[in-house]
């Protein structure tokens, strides 16, 4: 475990990546909750190790709300939460009955599956649809159609859609930034939308 992920608070939140940690700690900025570390870690591969290293650190036991927060990607949410309660279960921890539900204990512990617990996708999914009923939005779905229309099919294979849609709404904005995470901290996304919902009151519920 890294110095940069050494346990700092009481409440913990858990994410994928870097880009991941940005766009929480300017969400939870946005809700007004305080007092929780987010940690990054590294790619959602690498959860079962950070886990691990984790519950071994000096004052895990002190920790009273945990949350876990993973991409569903191409999947719906059930494969990659069953993956979460597998790890939580492999370091002696209870697991919550699905995604989005606080487990009560020593500590809450709750997963949330991006972008609703439901649909396959990811965070870029959940941020682009905050701002999708904007105007220009159809000047991004026309270039993407375009775009893809003229793809090779191996372009096509590893094309993402969602990030690039992200990259392209980013591109036009006033400062331009390149990735979800700053892009919240400029107030690009619309927090107030009502598709971030389920993640607001999953984040109120964890961290009262």
């Amino acid at each position: 475990m890294s110095s940069k992920n050494r346990i700092e608070s009481t409440r913990f939140l858990t994410v994928e990546g870097k880009d991941e940690k940005v766009f929480f700690e300017a969400f939870l900025k946005h809700l007004t909750i305080a007092d929780v570390q987010v940690m990054d870690v590294g790619g959602k591969d690498k959860f079962p190790a950070a886990f691990a290293g984790l519950t071994a650190q000096e004052g895990f036991d002190e920790i009273v709300c945990l949350g876990i927060v993973r991409d569903a990607e191409q999947q719906q949410a059930g494969a990659p939460f069953d993956s979460i309660c597998g790890i939580l279960k492999s370091n002696g921890l209870p697991q919550p009955s699905s995604p989005g539900v606080i487990l009560p204990g020593k500590p809450n512990i709750g997963a949330f599956i991006m972008p609703d617990n439901s649909r396959p996708g990811m965070l870029e999914d959940l941020c682009l649809e905050t701002v999708a009923s904007l105007p220009q939005f159809k000047c991004i779905d026309s270039f993407i159609d375009c775009f893809q229309s003229s793809m090779a099919p191996s372009e096509a294979a590893v094309f993402n859609e969602a990030k690039a849609k992200t990259q392209i709404y980013l591109a036009t904005r006033a400062p331009i930034r390149s990735s979800v995470g700053h892009g919240a901290q400029q107030h690009h996304w619309n927090f107030e939308h009502i598709c971030l919902n389920p993640l607001k009151l999953f984040l109120q519920t964890l961290f009262p």
